[in-house]
C-alpha cells in the first residue's frame, strides 16, 4: 500500500484548529456514513416538503441508508473516485469526494462532500476544497466544477465554493410528475 499523503491546515489555537487532510482509509467509512446522514438531513427534509409524500416515497425514501452507502462506495479503491478526509483531534470532521477527467478530459468534479455539524464554520470545508483543487491542478485538470443545491441547506456550501473562486454557474431545475 502506498503511503498516505497528508497536508495540515491551521495551527493557531485561537483562530483555527489544526486540520489534517489525507486520503480515506477503510476505518474512516463509518464516520463518513454518519456525517453523510447528518449533513444531508436538511436537504432531504426540503425534498419531502417540495415533492410531496407520493413522489418523495418513490424518489427519496430510505435516503438514510442509500445515500451513506453511495458515499461509502466512492471510498472503494476500485472506483475512479478520489476521497479526502479532514481530521481534527483524531476525529473525521468532514470528507470530499472528487473525480478527475469527469466526463471529459481536463475536467475535475467535486462530488459528494460534507462537514460534520459539530465542525462546521471552523475552516474544514475550505481546507478540503483547497486540497482537492490543488490535487486537480497537479493532475493537469483545466476546469473544476461542482453541483450544489439552491435550497437553504446548501447556503454554506455555496458560500464555500464562491470563497474559493467558483463563480460561473448554470442553474437547472429538476421536475417530477406522478404517473
Amino acid at each position: 500500500m502506498a503511503p498516505l499523503s497528508k497536508v495540515v491546515y491551521g495551527s493557531d489555537e485561537f483562530a483555527m484548529p489544526e486540520i489534517t487532510i489525507r486520503e480515506v482509509i477503510p476505518d474512516d467509512i463509518p464516520a463518513i456514513k454518519l456525517i453523510t446522514q447528518k449533513a444531508w438531513e436538511g436537504y432531504f427534509n426540503v425534498c419531502r416538503q417540495r415533492l410531496g409524500e407520493k413522489i418523495y416515497d418513490v424518489t427519496r425514501r430510505g435516503w438514510e441508508t442509500w445515500k451513506p452507502d453511495q458515499v461509502a462506495m466512492q471510498c472503494e479503491p476500485e472506483t475512479n473516485d478520489c476521497v479526502l478526509v479532514a481530521v481534527i483531534d483524531g476525529r473525521v470532521a468532514g470528507f470530499a469526494t472528487y473525480i478527475l477527467d469527469a466526463g471529459r478530459p481536463g475536467i475535475g468534479e467535486i462530488s459528494n462532500n460534507a462537514v460534520s455539524p459539530e465542525f462546521q464554520s471552523r475552516g474544514v470545508g475550505t481546507a478540503l476544497y483547497t486540497e482537492v483543487l490543488d490535487r486537480m491542478r497537479k493532475a493537469d485538470m483545466k476546469v473544476a466544477k461542482v453541483f450544489t443545491g439552491l435550497d437553504d441547506s446548501h447556503i454554506p456550501a455555496r458560500r464555500a465554493y464562491e470563497k474559493l473562486g467558483f463563480s460561473r454557474n448554470l442553474q437547472s431545475i429538476e421536475y417530477f410528475q406522478t404517473l
